[in-house]
């Protein structure tokens, strides 16, 4: 991306902070796992109430990010997501969150978008736990790995919006989602 992708600016803030609004939005409390490579927004995220964590094991992409979070908190059920969702709305968030009762017979819950496994909008249970301690302790580090041992209840389609799970990796995935928030806001009916 060039620059750190929590930290661009969406809405007049931070992603990241506008994403832990959104999950404060549907009465989850919201715990970042950060690398400590980039600065963070600490003084606001600490202000919403928001907690920020250090990976526990030396950063390792999500699966590390897994292992702190499962390490930190004593839920039996982890709502996971990327740093880099634009359109990850309280809205789309409710619509995942409604099938959190799946985790009793699943392993994790998984919206499937475009044909592809969205791994970081997702639901996990506690169970997973061991696979991603063991992943770690083994440096497999790919998350598909660790999927791969999981019984996944696949969400289909056309559950989310297109856009809901929507990454920004390089800086025309970041214009793309400045037009296409200039588009929702357009039709917004607050514009009429």
């Amino acid at each position: 991306m060039g620059s750190p992708k929590e930290l661009l600016d969406w809405k007049g803030r931070p992603l990241l902070v506008q994403l832990a609004e959104n999950v404060q939005a549907v009465g989850l409390s919201c715990l970042v796992v950060a690398n400590g490579q980039h600065p963070l927004p600490l003084e606001k995220l600490t202000a919403m109430g928001v907690r920020v964590t250090p990976d526990a094991v030396a950063s390792r992409g999500p699966v590390s990010g897994f292992c702190t979070a499962m390490r930190r908190e004593s839920a039996e059920a982890f709502l996971v997501l990327s740093c880099d969702l634009p359109f990850a709305e309280p809205e789309q968030l409710k619509l995942l969150l409604g099938n959190r009762d799946e985790l009793k017979h699943w392993d994790a819950v998984i919206p499937e978008q475009r044909g592809r496994l969205q791994p970081l909008f997702a639901l996990y249970h506690r169970r997973t736990q061991p696979l991603w301690e063991t992943a770690f302790q083994s440096g497999q580090y790919r998350l598909m790995e660790v999927l791969k041992k999981l019984r996944i209840r696949t969400l289909p389609d056309s559950l989310l919006d297109q856009w809901a799970t929507y990454n920004m990796n390089t800086p025309d995935d970041y214009r793309i989602a400045l037009r296409e928030r200039e588009r929702r806001d357009a039709l917004s009916p607050s514009n009429d």
